[in-house]
This record gives structure tokens, C-alpha cells and sequence, in this order.
């Protein structure tokens, strides 16, 4: 199975534990479920087929962040890095 991975940081490179992060949209069927990243920021979400994804990350004290993501081929998967920004009051 493919899948989508990465880290989220804080916009000060510090990653960000406890962020949800899940596919919105997809060229290829895509689960309906969320990740939660650890200490380290890493994420790791399951597709299954090649395609375009949008990857939504959501975490607390910080504004919504949305990565288009290309899955190339089978068994190669495709790392991303996002950066989370404060949310605005």
C-alpha cells in the first residue's frame, strides 16, 4: 500500500506533536481517517493507489494547512514537509 508522510513543524521549525492530519481530497480512493503526529512531528497516512492528494493538517493554536501531494507510483510513497502558522484571534 501507498502512503502519504511527513513532518509538520511550527513556523519556528519545531515540530508539532498532537497535529491531525488527514486527506481531503484525491484523484485515487482514499480512507477516511486521521493521523496523529508524535513528538517529532511524523506522520505517516495510507493511500491506496498513485495520485494527486490534498493533505489537511489541523492542530491546536494554529491555523488549518492544506499540501498538495503526489503520489508517484506504487511502493514509493511521498514524504512532505509542512509548516503550521499561529492562528490569527
Amino acid at each position: 500500500m501507498d502512503q502519504v508522510f511527513g513532518t509538520i513543524h511550527s513556523q519556528s521549525a519545531q515540530p508539532v506533536a498532537g497535529a491531525r492530519v488527514f486527506i481531503v481530497s484525491g484523484t485515487a480512493p482514499y480512507p477516511e481517517i486521521a493521523a496523529v503526529t508524535g513528538p517529532d512531528g511524523a506522520f505517516h497516512l495510507p493511500v491506496q493507489a498513485p495520485g494527486r492528494y490534498e493533505v489537511r493538517c489541523v492542530a491546536d493554536g494554529c491555523a488549518p494547512a492544506t499540501l498538495t501531494v503526489d503520489v508517484p507510483s506504487p511502493t514509493s510513497g511521498s514524504g512532505v514537509e509542512l509548516t503550521v502558522a499561529p492562528a490569527t484571534p
